[in-house]
């Protein structure tokens, strides 16, 4: 039996709190002493500016949690399915709405956008992008012997050693489906010049398993897991910690900011942020691109609108990004994002949110629409994920090369700073997305392992002096 003290977001976000509950779900499940540390959630009643994606993929990593901690996910919440999946506006002025799960629907979408020699390219491409998919489907979903049954790279993998855009340029003629396809490696934080050809898989992902969003937005998602955590018997502090004491190599206790010392075997830290790192991991600082995020309120009727519109630019970077983040929670909200410009100055932000704005109706969005808020926010950088782990941590278990190229964005093994001192999610690789957070979770839990039931019989987990998981 192991207290394991998991250290949370801010509760602001529901992205960031996604990966450390969906930890602490699975972990109390095997029956660990498990502490959820995170800060004071914030009132209700105000306002709460999220940035969330707009709809994931591979939802069989959140149905297996559920499964594997009670009551299946949809007696919690309901996963609606989107599709087109996102609305493309290209260089030249095409559109391309693209649908999933369907191969037919794929090639009429793509012959009406882009012509037919162009959608049977994309075509041929997503069935390759499959093959690497059944090639490393066991290593990217942090199967628990992937690593141990794969010492090779497997056939699907072999002759694909070149970058993502070194592929797309080879298999795509037209210049406006390659732009599509470096968008999903640029989206996951990448650079399509640098990462490995095989980030082609995250455009099969999305066409084999479809795109979903939560009924009610991510925050419902993530309400049922922090429910779901309590039921398997997790206890919540609130409270920020700001040290992690080792004693002998091995984590021995944490350190709250109001001076509370909790005692743990396991740490495991879901954030990165605000705490301390052996010396031996302080790892380089990047400095992180940002991006510039408004929220509007529409007075119109914003669920005709997929919920999401990317606009790419001559370079297929996106240079304006639209999102429904919410199906049923929010109908009338939309966040629209773009890129900071080097060099912008706080007082420059009021005449670029003006213009950009103004260009929505470029996109054939023309709601009228009231400004809420406007933030920047840093986004996911290439430098970033270049470095392959964030503070130099190890990665478990040792892997072969193709596992360790594919590190930084996909797989979801856990950084070990020390003994008993994991960093999962996004604090772990950088890596935000929503299928990528669970599974970094799943990946934990089994390093973890499953207490035996003889060593729990004489705990009582329902004491009365347990703090109150907040509401």
């Amino acid at each position: 039996m192991a207290r394991v003290v998991v250290v949370g977001g801010a509760g602001a976000e529901a992205l960031e709190r996604l990966g450390g509950l969906a930890a602490v779900a699975r972990l109390a499940r095997q029956r660990h002493e498990v502490i959820w540390v995170e800060p004071n959630t914030p009132d209700p009643e105000t306002p709460r500016m999220r940035a969330d994606p707009a709809s994931f993929t591979l939802p069989a990593v959140y149905r297996d949690l559920f499964a594997k901690t009670g009551r299946p996910l949809g007696s919690v919440v309901d996963l609606v399915p989107v599709d087109p999946a996102r609305r493309f506006v290209l260089a030249d002025g095409s559109v391309l709405d693209l649908p999933t799960g369907n191969r037919a629907a794929t090639l009429d979408a793509f012959g009406r956008a882009l012509g037919s020699a162009s959608a049977y390219a994309w075509d041929a491409m997503i069935t390759e992008a499959g093959g690497m998919w059944d090639g490393l489907r066991r290593t990217l979903t942090g199967h628990p012997d992937a690593a141990e049954s794969s010492r090779s790279r497997p056939p699907s993998w072999k002759g694909r050693r070149g970058s993502l855009r070194a592929f797309a340029r080879a298999r795509l003629p037209d210049p406006r489906a390659r732009a599509i396809l470096e968008w999903y490696t640029s989206a996951a934080g990448a650079d399509p010049v640098l990462a490995p050809a095989a980030l082609a898989v995250l455009a099969y992902t999305e066409h084999a398993f479809g795109s979903w969003q939560v009924a009610g937005g991510l925050p419902a998602l993530v309400d049922a897991i922090a429910d779901r955590a309590v039921l398997r018997g997790a206890s919540c502090h609130p409270g920020t910690i700001t040290d992690i004491r080792t004693e002998g190599g091995r984590v021995v206790a944490v350190t709250l900011a109001d001076g509370t010392t909790i005692a743990t075997d396991l740490v495991v830290d879901a954030t990165g942020s605000g705490i301390s790192t052996p010396a031996r991991h302080s790892g380089r600082t990047e400095q992180q691109e940002q991006e510039i995020v408004a929220w509007l309120r529409s007075d119109g009727d914003a669920a005709e609108l997929p919920v999401e519109i990317v606009e790419l630019d001559a370079s297929g970077r996106a240079a304006v990004v639209v999102r429904r983040p919410d199906l049923t929670g929010d109908p009338g909200g939309l966040t629209v994002s773009w890129p900071k410009p080097a060099g912008v100055r706080p007082a420059d932000l009021p005449g670029l949110v003006h213009q950009g704005l103004a260009d929505l109706v470029r996109l054939d969005v023309g709601l009228n629409a009231s400004l809420v808020a406007v933030r920047t926010l840093a986004t996911r950088s290439a430098a970033t994920l270049a470095s392959r782990t964030v503070a130099g941590g190890r990665a478990l278990p040792r892997s072969p090369r193709h596992r360790r190229d594919l590190a930084p964005w996909l797989v979801a093994d856990p950084v070990v700073l020390a003994p008993g001192w994991f960093r999962v999610g996004t604090a772990a690789r950088g890596s935000a997305s929503i299928p990528y957070l669970g599974l970094s979770a799943a990946r934990v839990a089994h390093e973890c392992g499953t207490v035996p039931r003889a060593a729990v019989r004489d705990r009582d987990r329902r004491t009365a002096d347990r703090p109150q998981w907040p509401s």
